[in-house]
């Protein structure tokens, strides 16, 4: 199974890749969420043969990343008037999604450097959130 999701996961990625070339973005949304979710599966895989904290944040990065990819590529589809709202939520997403994952290096019992760049992730988070606050919200 997990060589499978991956290998699906490659050709979703590259059909993603050429629809976006041939400018077909309503597709490349669909495969960039599809190719996506053969990442989340294949964490859903791989995590669920032994359910830690550690699992569990990376899986939810892993769908707070699936997001992200969905919603970059969405800010193609939607009004312009709403198309940073998107682009801005996508971001959100993603930084989210980092969080979980550095906090899951951290419950693997990383310290020192760890520790502070969750610490330091989260500040520029906030700042990052804010500056694109205005943006965000008119979702």
């Amino acid at each position: 199974i997990t060589l499978l999701l991956i290998i699906v996961g490659l050709i979703l990625q590259s059909l993603f890749i050429k629809a976006e070339i041939d400018g077909k973005m309503k597709a490349a949304v669909i495969l960039k969420g599809t190719a996506s979710l053969m990442f989340v599966l294949l964490g859903v895989f791989l995590i669920t043969s032994k359910i830690t904290m550690y699992g569990d944040l990376i899986l939810k990065g892993l769908i707070f990343g699936m997001f992200g990819d969905i919603l970059l590529n969405l800010r193609y589809l939607v009004p312009k008037q709403k198309e940073s709202s998107v682009f801005g939520l996508g971001v959100l997403s993603f930084i989210v999604g980092h969080i979980f994952y550095i906090a899951a290096l951290v419950d693997l019992g990383g310290t020192g450097i760890l520790l502070y760049s969750l610490i330091f992730t989260i500040i520029i988070s906030v700042v990052v959130v804010l500056l694109m606050k205005k943006h965000i919200l008119k979702a």
